[in-house]
């Protein structure tokens, strides 16, 4: 704040940008390619299906690695097949980009407060994306009672006992399983909004809060439902081609984010840090535990069995499996259930729960031993609320508090298929939508971590405060000392003007002369008061190595106070002026807070209270 300009920082910041920014391709995609190339000396993959599998031998396989089969049990070719999956690039692959553009305002109010908004949008080309340019894309059958889909392999290829789909049955050439061809052909949409708040109290407290609404929208392929889902959400009724793409909400995208900071100086020693965090979840759509179309892909969406309908088709399991999970599992997965029944899931169509998160931090600056707060050990908690998850429940009752969301996606298993009806038979996942932290594998720890910093040399903004309150070699200068340097740095412009009055030939009449010394004497009364006010605040005694923010906003109502009388100032000494005498004023006067150089009269520094 020392260095502020007279009129401290512009209330009002406007700013923004407009580029093309280019990623860089995954590097997987190219291990890939060099080892799925189709030729002899590639990966290749043993298929068994049905009664063509051999029954494994876990514990003859450790012991003696020969023993691991390397063909199946007979069965016709489509059951018991080797094949080779391929990975290419399309000619006009390149790296990902994306245009983005972004615009914010911030707004300065109270002095020790501001508010932001910023705005942003990015547009994504040439993402990238795969399609099976192997997989036969006429539908062999279509199941009825799941709303036509669509099956690429004919019922012939599936196993009646289990469900399980050959992938050769979709095959263009069956010498060869999955050609993925890697092409940049996606795309992905994504508009952002930020408020912001952040401020300081008058007892040096450091708040900072935020809010974050984002819309995400981006294609995918691979997937082969019945229905196209089409630019924000809107279902389709094109049956669906795996090797198409569709737009739907992406799947990692987090529509609202709240974040809040507060630092607290306990003392000049010890400031308490808390950060607090919340996000909503993320989407995703009811799946079934394996490829049910036959694309050779586990990533077919489910059918929402309504419980009734299942029950007068006489498939009871599912019937009852519905009726329990609708009863037991929570309001937000079964309201993306009820909202799809007697449909193939939506992309992105159900959600998580939020995501809340809590991180502590205690910094202490010692000032004995001559650190003078130059030392700050920091003991920082990380992710408390999985600490007092893991306190009050045991970790083998866990809420979950702290962690990130992962639930059961899976809504069906394959239990069989009937090739008299062309229709699987299901089995439901009563836990779908299960968050539950002991169900969760995948867990952010609470961490406690200590750390120390020491800064060698010279601060250069706690030497700038020093130098504002005289401390240094001749120690801290007390309130009286402070009051008579600071009485000298003030700029008084009615003063300043009569003193240049012959210099400047500004030739003022003996009535300006009056009113500017009179002018000049209540100003200067004012600026006493201000100068009390700040020079009691910074040399006081009873406060050891005080801290520069703390300070700073305890001086902050002086120094508001003290920008208005300096502004008010100049406009009644120009209003005294003639238009011609005001331009002959040098603009160290009009403009206070300007450094005057040599030749345009008495030397004004900055660090007063107007500044």
């Amino acid at each position: 704040f020392v260095g502020e300009s007279q009129f401290g920082p512009p209330p009002l910041t406007l700013r923004g940008g407009l580029g093309e920014f280019r990623g860089t391709a995954p590097p997987q995609l190219f291990a890939t390619a060099l080892n799925a190339t189709g030729l002899n000396n590639g990966q290749s993959l043993l298929t068994c299906v049905g009664s063509a599998a051999p029954t494994p031998d876990w514990a003859a396989y450790l012991a003696d690695p020969s023993t691991i089969p390397t063909s199946c049990i007979g069965g016709t070719p489509i059951f018991a097949n080797q094949r080779r999956n391929v990975t290419v690039f399309d000619p006009d692959f390149q790296a990902p980009r994306a245009w983005r553009a972004s615009l914010g305002l911030n707004r300065r109010f109270w002095d020790r407060y501001s508010f932001s908004i910023d705005a942003g949008y990015a547009r994504g080309i040439a993402q990238t994306g795969s399609t099976d340019i192997n997989l036969d894309t006429i539908p062999k059958f279509t199941l009825a009672n799941e709303g036509n889909r669509p099956v690429y392999a004919p019922s012939n290829a599936i196993v009646p006992t289990t469900g399980a789909v050959s992938v050769l049955g979709s095959r263009v050439y069956p010498q060869f399983g999955v050609v993925s061809q890697i092409q940049s052909n996606l795309k992905s949409d994504t508009k952002q909004l930020t408020l912001g708040l952040n401020g300081i109290t008058t007892k040096g407290i450091l708040l900072n809060a935020s809010y974050t609404l984002t819309r995400s929208f981006d294609q995918s392929q691979g997937f082969s439902q019945g229905g196209v889902q089409g630019f924000g959400g809107t279902a389709g009724s094109t049956p669906g081609n795996p090797n198409i793409s569709e737009w739907g909400r992406s799947d990692n995208a987090r529509r609202h984010a709240f974040l809040g900071t507060i630092t607290y100086p306990v003392k000049p020693v010890l400031e308490l840090t808390a950060i607090a965090r919340a996000t909503s979840g993320s989407y995703f759509a009811p799946l079934v535990g394996g490829d049910i179309n036959g694309d050779g892909r586990n990533n077919d969406r489910a059918f929402i069995f309504s419980p009734v309908a299942a029950a007068a088709a006489g498939d009871t399991a599912v019937a009852n499996g519905m009726t329990r999970l609708l009863a037991n599992t929570s309001p937000r997965a079964r309201d993306c259930l009820l909202k799809q029944m007697g449909q193939i899931a939506a992309r992105s169509s159900c959600s998580s729960p939020w995501s809340p998160a809590l991180d502590l931090q205690a910094n202490i600056r010692p000032s004995s031993f001559g650190l003078d707060r130059r030392l700050t050990i920091s003991v920082i908690a990380l992710n408390t609320l999985t600490g007092l998850d893991q306190l009050l429940h045991g970790n083998n009752n866990l809420r979950g508090w702290g962690q990130p969301s992962f639930p059961d996606r899976t809504l069906l298993y394959v239990r069989g298929f009937d090739p008299a009806t062309n229709t699987y038979r299901y089995q439901v996942n009563e836990h779908f939508g299960v968050t539950n932290g002991t169900r969760n594998a995948f867990r952010v720890p609470f961490q406690i971590a200590i750390q120390g910093r020491l800064t060698l040399g010279t601060d250069p903004a706690r030497q700038q405060f020093n130098n504002v309150i005289g401390r240094g070699a001749g120690g801290r200068l007390n309130p009286e000392a402070l009051k008579s340097r600071m009485t000298r740095l003030v700029p008084n412009a009615f003063l300043d003007i009569i003193a240049i009055n012959d210099s400047a030939k500004l030739e003022l009449t003996p009535e300006q002369v009056t009113k500017l010394q009179t002018a000049g004497d209540a100003f200067k009364v004012k600026a006493d008061s201000l100068i009390d006010k700040v020079a009691n605040i910074l040399g006081d005694s009873t406060v050891k190595n005080p801290d520069p923010m703390t300070i700073f906003a305890k001086l902050q109502p002086s120094m508001t106070e003290g920008r208005k009388l300096a502004t008010q100032a100049i406009n009644d000494a120009k209003a005294i002026l003639t238009p011609a005498q005001w331009a002959k004023v040098p603009e160290s006067i009009r403009t206070p807070g300007l450094r005057r150089g040599d030749g345009e009269g008495p030397r004004f520094e900055r660090g007063g209270p107007g500044s």
